[in-house]
């Protein structure tokens, strides 16, 4: 199951687990009829114990219909607890002249 984010959210995210994490451009940024030509995703680390950071991105996608984003956050096991990390996701929309658009939320690295 995927966590789907609103902008400037504080997602916590446990060290033991794999987190599937859903943009939805679509309800909020984009015009009816407007998709999602392009997307990456960008990790920065705030705090963090150990260097460089442990965090890691995988599994980067535009979803069916081209108007939401998702990515999996894994390698959270080797950060530390309190490690805070900002993840933000940019997307260029398919409007001529298209449009850059980007949306950020920050990961705490927290026991559940």
């Amino acid at each position: 199951m995927s966590t789907t984010v609103k902008d400037g959210a504080l997602i916590t995210v446990d060290p033991s687990d794999s987190t599937v994490l859903d943009w939805d451009w679509g309800t909020r940024h984009l015009a009816v009829g407007v998709t999602i030509s392009t997307s990456t995703f960008r990790l920065v680390a705030i705090r963090q114990a150990a260097s460089p950071s442990p965090v890691t991105l995988d599994n980067a996608s535009i979803l069916t219909g081209s108007r939401s984003t998702q990515v999996r956050i894994v390698g959270a096991s080797d950060a530390a607890l309190g490690d805070l990390f900002e993840l933000s996701n940019r997307i260029t929309t398919s409007e001529t002249p298209a449009q850059i658009k980007e949306r950020s939320i920050r990961l705490l690295v927290e026991q559940k």
